[in-house]
């Protein structure tokens, strides 16, 4: 898995701010709700294991939970 640049961490920051504003403008609570369980799934690759994962392991996880985030 591609791990992400600056650049493009801050590009799908950006896509998915958007996404959540407008979902909310037009009040798709069901969008809303699946783009938060993304933000989850992104925040809980960065905390699972308990440290029984190599940092190579961890970062796959990670890697896969950033490009997730902007799923449609």
């Amino acid at each position: 898995m591609k791990k992400p640049t600056q650049r493009q961490k801050i590009q799908e920051y950006e896509c998915l701010l958007h996404s959540l504003s407008l979902s909310r403008m037009v009040g798709n609570t069901q969008k809303i709700n699946e783009m938060l369980d993304r933000i989850d799934g992104w925040s809980y690759a960065h905390r699972c294991g308990n440290g029984t994962l190599t940092d190579r392991q961890q970062n796959e996880l990670i890697k896969k939970a950033f490009w997730r985030i902007n799923e449609r």
